[in-house]
């Protein structure tokens, strides 16, 4: 979360994407992400100085990762086998 915040941050700040990464030790894709999610959920480039809990938590909220298609056939049989698996890597097997 902090690292979330902090892109955002120097994002309002008008700090460049590139310089941002530089400066955070994060990669340009990964800054460009937290970014284009941030605009998503409104919170806009000069806007404040400092992002705010509620906007930190919109971006955060869209980053989580959702699956985007349903699961494939192959995954039918996995789910027939749950109890089994589950009590194999209960009992420590991996």
């Amino acid at each position: 979360m902090v690292e979330v915040k902090e892109v955002i941050r120097l994002w309002m700040n008008g700090y460049a994407k590139k310089r941002i990464a530089q400066q955070l030790g994060l990669d340009r894709r990964t800054v460009r992400r937290y970014v284009r999610a941030a605009r998503r959920s409104g919170v806009e480039l000069g806007s404040a100085r400092e992002p705010s809990e509620a906007q930190v938590g919109a971006v955060l909220a869209l980053l989580r990762c959702t699956p985007t298609r349903p699961y494939g056939p192959a995954w039918a049989p996995c789910g027939q086998q749950r109890e089994f698996i589950a009590s194999h890597l209960k009992s420590g097997v991996r």
